[in-house]
């Protein structure tokens, strides 16, 4: 009976130690499960962070030409962007047949006028202005003068005035997108080629 009684015993103790490791794993998981539901309710009501970024629009528009007393052709450029920006004009001339077919022959000079814009000497045709332009504003005049040409026969010479603009800020936009650097000293302004 001994063994019997032994037997029962180790059989009773097993079950208690099966039970408390039950109880004691059931306790675990409810403590995972509600950690896990807080958890999810959390990520799950929680509200995403926005990021608002607005991006800006740079554009500009050559007006002109309108003749002045001197008997240049005067030019603005007119920034139509929502952020300022700096401006250069580029001059294309040709002589240019009745068809509209490019007349191959030498184009006289082309020179601006006035001390608000400048050129590169590498950029032979491409102004620089001094100044910046705020979004809806225009550029100080641009005065261009052609010297009298040759005549080509049935040819006319035809000047086009190509604009671009840059924003003003950082200074690094201008000297990335053009490879010029804008220095200001006081009064003083130039632009400089990036060697």
């Amino acid at each position: 009976m001994d063994l019997n009684e032994d037997r029962n015993k180790l059989s009773r103790r097993r079950s208690r130690v099966l039970w408390s490791v039950a109880l004691c794993a059931l306790v675990v998981l409810v403590l995972l499960g509600s950690a896990t539901g807080a958890f999810a309710s959390l990520v799950d009501t929680t509200s995403g962070v926005k990021e608002h970024f607005l991006t800006a629009k740079l554009d500009c528009d050559v007006t002109g030409p309108v003749p002045d007393e001197e008997g240049n052709s005067v030019y603005t450029v007119k920034n139509i962007g929502d952020i300022p920006g700096f401006v250069r004009v580029t001059l294309v001339a040709n002589f240019v047949d009745q068809n509209g077919d490019i007349v191959f022959a030498t184009v006289p000079e082309i020179s601006v006028s006035g001390k608000d814009w400048t050129k590169i000497q590498r950029d032979e045709l491409t102004f620089y202005c001094y100044n910046g332009v705020v979004p809806g504003g225009a550029s100080v005049e641009l005065p261009i003068q052609v010297a009298e040409a040759q005549a080509v026969d049935d040819a006319t010479l035809q000047v086009y005035v190509l604009s671009d603009i840059v924003q003003t800020t950082p200074q690094t936009a201008v000297e990335e997108a053009w490879g010029v650097r804008y220095v200001t000293d006081g009064a003083e302004k130039t632009w400089n080629k990036i060697a």
